[in-house]
C-alpha cells in the first residue's frame, strides 16, 4: 500500500472508522449521533446484508422472536450519526500507516479504527478441516445466509423425522443446540447431536451450571460428543474418535476465525487471529486500534455477552477523541469483571450463570427477553 497522509491534514477532521455491524457499533453510532465532536468524520464498513444480532439469533431459530425483531437498524444508525456507509468487503489492513483498503480498490484512511465483527467461517479451511463441508454443511457464519437457508430445513422436519448434527460453536453453537432440538422435536421427533472438541466444564466451570446444562440436554434428548469433526457426507459426519453419525443435515456453528485481512494485520492476535486488547477494549500494540465481541481477545478468551461491549468501546473513543487515551504498558495485564452468561435453552427458556451459580427456566427466559428488548428500543429498533 502506498503512503497516506494524515487525515486531519487533509480535512480538518478526525476520522473514525468502524468495521463491522456489530451491536456494539450500532449502540455507538446511535450515542455519537446524539452526541458527537464537532470535528469528527465517522465512516462505517459493513457486508450488504441484514445485520442480526447475534444474541438473538438462538431465539429466533426456537420461534421466540419474529426476524424484524432481531435486525439491527444499521441504516437509520448511519443516517442518524451521519456515518458513509461502505459495504465493499476489507482486503488489507495496515495500522502502522492507518489504512484499510477494500476489494473494490477504495482506500480509507483513518485516525481511530474500531472493530465489531461477525464470526468468520473461511470456506476453503473448513473444506480442509472437514472435507465435504462446503457441499453438505449449512454454516452458521454469515448469520444473514443461514437465516435464508433455514426455513427449507425446517420444512424437512416438518415431513419427517431427521438428524441434525450441530459442530462446534463453543458455547455459541450448545445453544443453537438447544434451539433447534426444541424447534424441530414437533412434529415427527427430530432429533439433535452436539459435536464439540471443547468439553463442558471447560465453557462453565461452575458445577451447578453444567448441571443445569446437562439436565436440559437430556429433557431434549441432545446427545453431545466430544470429538472434532472431520468429514461430512450427504448422509453422514465422521469424527475424529472414528465415529461416524447418520445425519440429514449437519450445521457448522465452529469452527470460528477471523477473515484473512484480519489475520494478516500488523495487529498482536491471539492464537485465534482475535485482537488481544486490554480492559479499555483498546489493542495492545496499536493504541488507535479497539475492537470488542468476537474480533477481540482479553489474555486469549473471547469477549463477554454482545450487549455490554457498547457502552465500554464508546467511553474508550470518547477518552482518545479528548486525548485521554493510553497505551497500554508492557506485561500490563487488566482485570475482567465477574460476567453474567446467558444462554437461550428453547422457546421459553433461559440459563443465566454468575459467580459459580446456575440458575434457569422460564423466569430468567422472560428477563432475558426483556433485556434483549430493551438493547433493541434503545437503538431505535423495537
Amino acid at each position: 500500500m502506498n503512503q497516506v497522509p494524515d487525515v486531519r491534514q487533509q480535512t480538518g477532521l478526525r476520522h473514525l472508522l468502524l468495521v463491522g455491524a456489530g451491536p456494539a457499533h450500532m449502540w455507538v453510532l446511535k450515542q455519537l449521533g446524539e452526541s458527537r465532536p464537532a470535528d469528527l468524520k465517522i465512516s462505517l464498513v459493513a457486508p450488504a446484508l441484514p445485520a442480526i444480532h447475534p444474541r438473538l439469533l438462538a431465539g429466533w431459530v426456537s420461534g421466540r422472536h419474529p426476524l424484524q425483531d432481531c435486525l439491527l437498524p444499521l441504516e437509520a444508525l448511519a443516517r442518524v450519526s451521519q456515518a458513509r456507509l461502505y459495504a465493499s468487503p476489507c482486503q488489507a489492513l495496515d495500522t502502522a500507516k492507518r489504512v484499510l483498503q477494500l476489494t473494490d480498490g477504495q482506500t480509507l484512511p483513518f485516525d481511530l479504527l474500531s472493530l465489531d465483527t461477525e464470526a468468520h467461517m473461511g470456506r476453503a479451511r473448513a473444506e480442509i478441516q472437514m472435507p465435504g463441508a462446503r457441499q453438505h454443511a449449512l454454516f452458521l457464519h454469515p448469520m444473514a445466509l443461514f437465516v435464508s437457508l433455514w426455513p427449507k430445513l425446517l420444512a424437512l422436519a416438518g415431513e419427517r423425522a431427521i438428524h441434525v448434527v450441530v459442530v462446534g460453536g463453543e458455547a455459541a453453537g450448545l445453544e443453537l443446540a438447544l434451539a433447534v432440538a426444541g424447534t424441530l422435536c414437533k412434529p415427527h421427533g427430530s432429533r439433535v447431536s452436539w459435536v464439540s472438541e471443547t468439553d463442558l466444564a471447560s465453557l462453565f466451570p461452575a458445577a451447578s451450571t453444567r448441571r443445569r446444562i446437562e439436565a436440559r440436554l437430556r429433557e431434549l434428548r441432545i446427545t453431545m460428543l466430544q470429538a472434532a469433526c472431520v468429514g461430512i457426507s450427504d448422509s453422514e459426519v465422521s469424527l475424529s474418535n472414528g465415529a461416524r453419525l447418520l445425519c440429514d443435515a449437519p450445521i457448522l456453528a465452529g469452527p470460528r476465525g477471523v477473515p484473512d485481512w484480519l489475520a494478516s494485520s500488523d495487529l498482536a492476535l491471539d492464537a485465534w487471529g482475535r485482537v488481544l486488547v486490554d480492559g479499555q477494549a483498546r489493542s495492545r500494540s496499536q493504541s488507535h486500534v479497539f475492537a470488542v465481541n468476537h474480533a477481540a481477545s482479553s489474555d486469549g478468551r473471547g469477549a463477554g455477552y454482545p450487549d455490554r461491549a457498547g457502552p465500554k468501546l464508546l467511553r474508550a473513543l470518547r477518552a482518545s477523541f479528548d486525548g485521554k487515551g493510553r497505551r497500554v504498558a508492557a506485561g500490563e495485564r487488566p482485570g475482567r469483571a465477574d460476567e453474567v452468561q446467558i444462554l437461550t435453552c428453547g422457546e421459553r427458556e433461559a440459563l443465566a450463570s454468575w459467580r459459580g451459580i446456575g440458575v434457569g427456566g422460564w423466569v430468567v427466559g422472560s428477563v432475558k427477553q426483556a433485556l434483549d428488548r430493551r438493547f433493541m428500543r434503545s437503538l431505535g429498533s423495537a
